[in-house]
Parts: C-alpha cells; structure tokens; sequence
C-alpha cells in the first residue's frame, strides 16, 4: 500500500517523487560503501563503465556470463510475455517495462536451497579454474586496501569538482543529489586507478 504511518500514529499516503528523484543518488552510496567494504577486505575493485556497478577484479568474462544465468532467463520470460500479449492483441511498448515485469515474475519464483547453491557454486568454480577460491586468497593475503588521509582528501576533492562539472553540464541548475551521485561515482573509479 501506498501508506505510511506517522510518528503521531495517523496514515498519510507516500509522495513518492522524492524517493524516485533520490534513486540515483541513493545507489551511489550503496556502491561506494560496497567499495569501501570490499576493499576493506582486500579485494581490488573496478567499476563497469556500462552500468557503474562495482565488480571484484579477478573474474573471466565465461566465469561472471556463467554465474549469471538469471538475466538470460529474464530475457526468454520477457520475450515469451511480449508473444503472448500480442496473441493476445494487446500491444507491446516499451520494452524496460516489460524487462521489469519479467524480472519481478522470475525472482518470485525462485527457491533457495543452501547446500544446492554452494554446491553449484563450487562446481562453476572449479570449471573455470578456481577462480573465486584464488581471488579469496588474494584478498586474504594483500589485506584492507586502504589509502591514506592526504590520498583520500584529495580524491574527495577530485570527486566533488567532477560532480559538480558534470552535474552543470546538463543542466543550468544542478540538484544536489546529482552532483553527489556524480562525485560518488567518479570517486570509485579513481579508486580503482
């Protein structure tokens, strides 16, 4: 339902524009806490230029295509539920709506049984040459990856001045949750370097 209950004990709807104005913003501070908690642990990580979502370095391309099966599954849902709409007469628009849809169905739809998935796991992984059983060790072995506080200031610095640049480029007045969002993407990837 589209209600919250006040702290006085009433229920008022949602004015949820905020909360979509804010869904960027709000992601790029959980990827850069899930950063700063992966490179706490000594993980090296780099950002994916196509989503921005940060990825453990380490990993072959075969070995993240296999251990992602759902996208391709959520691909053939959508496609089975665009040919039965349209046999149905219905017209299909807009194909992200239809992805979503499709990925909500497949992610309802799942079980998980604890021993199948680790089972499953360590078989991948020994097909593709233990890859996540060495990147473990690595970690284990380098330890918190951490930058000094000069370091740190000065990639803060960095960051702020490319959200802001980046956050005024398209637009003649920047909401703040853009410049953040920018400045907090911009600060993984210097990380990375």
């Amino acid at each position: 339902m589209n209600v919250t209950l006040t702290a006085e004990g009433r229920f008022r709807p949602l004015q949820p524009l905020e909360l979509y104005r804010s869904q960027k913003y709000v992601t790029g501070i959980y990827r850069a806490a899930l950063c700063d908690r992966l490179r706490g642990l000594g993980y090296e990580v780099e950002i994916d230029p196509r989503t921005g979502s940060p990825e453990i370095k380490g990993f072959s391309a075969e070995y993240l295509l296999e251990g992602s099966p759902r996208r391709k599954e959520v691909i053939e849902q959508a496609s089975r539920m665009k040919q039965s709409m349209e046999e149905q007469g219905k017209s299909v628009n807009g194909e992200t709506s239809l992805l979503n849809a499709a990925a909500r169905a497949n992610r309802l739809s799942k079980t998980f049984d604890r021993d199948e998935m680790k089972q499953r796991a360590d078989d991948m992984d020994a097909r593709h040459g233990y890859q996540a059983k060495k990147v473990v060790e690595m970690a284990r072995e380098r330890g918190p990856l951490i930058r000094s506080e000069v370091e740190n200031e000065k990639m803060a610095q960095e960051a702020v001045t490319f959200g802001l640049k980046s956050a005024v480029e398209k637009n003649a007045v920047a909401d703040m949750r853009d410049i953040w969002e920018a400045s907090l993407r911009h600060g993984d990837r210097a990380h990375d370097s």
